[in-house]
């Protein structure tokens, strides 16, 4: 695609790049297409099959209007749905990065908005490259470009070709200035030995944390709520989001109506005429099916789960809890002998919440871990934890 600048930019021939970039004054825009058109060509010839199959599948189900016809005709349906769904986004996928005086906004769409970031500028660190790698006897390695926030990192161009991510790396850097971030590269004390031979494919860095000079901001993505009483300090997570779980649920009623409705076939088939081996055979992809089933209710109930981070003079407690119900866990603090920020990062596919805030022994015996975190979560979690009670936990050891 062609590139359109104001003024000199790294540059590469217009039928290399597949990145558009725009320099305004003060002001930075990449844009680019995510899907394949090659690859829409081959599902939309498959497509075209598979919907002359629906339309006889379907006009044999209206002819004989019976549960057998029906179950089978379920499959065919769905996934004549999903193939249009990928379809569209082979076509029409595209993604944008902006950077303004202000803030960065990146987004994701194929018609419909898939996903959308906003960070203010004060709360970018550094410009670096990510990889994914699929597993297999054949893995694929995949390149991209990850600015790195204080929360959510953001991710622009995977699979563009190394040339091309140097130079878009280079004009980021030139608008975006980099800052500090953890530093340790050491191994925490949970990460024995025998832990690092079983989990060849994760990098460690940790920091022990100390009570800040000054105070440590909340990230403007920051997903928890903090909540002070006389004698507590308590945070909260809450589930997912209402258009979360509506992606999430798309996916598992695919799953439920596919797996389901193919198996249902077999089940009524055994019921009308039993058979010992079909009975036998059919266990484990009915076992499947009810986990899928399970899961389709889990995924609803998502935007309803609770995750509490409670902490007290003389105890540090868990709780999960959905509609009130869940189940609670409390360590003491009289043994704790640090608090670390631990990153964990996987070689094969980097994932947007990496930090885990771990609280261990004098010893190095670690008592409690929260995780899934961003380093601004776990940053300012930690900044109001020490803040109220590091001399009740660790008297002035640290």
């Amino acid at each position: 695609m062609t590139q359109e600048t104001t003024r000199s930019a790294p540059r590469s021939p217009a039928s290399q790049m597949q990145t558009r970039v725009e320099e305004l004054p003060g002001e930075l825009r990449l844009s680019r297409r995510t899907g394949h058109a090659g690859v829409a060509g081959l599902i939309s010839v498959w497509q075209l099959g598979w919907t002359a199959g629906c339309v006889f599948v379907v006009w044999r189900t209206l002819q004989q209007p019976e549960l057998t016809a029906l179950l089978f005709a379920v499959p065919f349906v769905v996934a004549w749905f999903a193939g249009a769904w990928f379809l569209i986004y082979l076509l029409f996928a595209r993604e944008s990065l902006r950077i303004t005086p202000t803030e960065i906004i990146y987004r994701s769409s194929a018609l419909l908005p898939l996903k959308r970031q906003r960070v203010p500028l004060e709360e970018f660190q550094s410009v670096r490259e990510y990889s994914t790698r699929t597993e297999g006897e054949n893995p694929v390695t995949s390149w991209g470009i990850q600015l790195e926030t204080r929360g959510e990192p953001i991710r622009f161009g995977d699979g563009l070709p190394q040339v091309e991510r140097l130079r878009l790396s280079q004009l980021l850097r030139q608008y975006l200035p980099e800052r500090e971030q953890i530093a340790s590269t050491e191994r925490p004390a949970d990460e024995s030995a025998h832990d690092r031979g079983r989990h060849p494919n994760r990098q460690i860095r940790f920091e022990t944390l100390t009570p800040s000079t000054s105070p440590v901001p909340m990230p403007s993505d920051c997903r928890f709520q903090m909540h002070r009483d006389w004698d507590s300090l308590r945070f909260t997570r809450k589930g997912g989001t209402f258009f979360q779980m509506l992606g999430g649920l798309a996916v598992v009623t695919f799953l439920n109506l596919f797996w389901n409705g193919i198996v249902g076939v077999f089940v009524l088939e055994l019921l009308n005429d039993f058979n010992w081996g079909l009975f036998f055979f059919l266990i484990p992809f009915e076992l499947i099916g009810l986990a899928f089933v399970v899961a389709w209710f889990v995924v609803l109930l998502s935007p309803w789960f609770r995750e509490t981070f409670i902490f007290t003079p003389h105890e540090i407690g868990w709780r999960w809890t959905v509609f009130g119900l869940g189940w609670k866990k409390r360590y003491p603090t009289q043994i704790l002998g640090r608090l670390v920020l631990q990153e964990t990062k996987k070689k094969t596919s980097p994932t947007e919440h990496p930090f885990t805030l771990c609280f261990v022994t004098p010893d190095n015996t670690e008592v409690v871990k929260f995780e899934g975190l961003t380093q601004g979560e776990a940053r300012w979690i930690a900044d109001q934890a020490l803040g109220e009670y590091h001399e009740h936990w660790f008297g002035r050891r640290y």
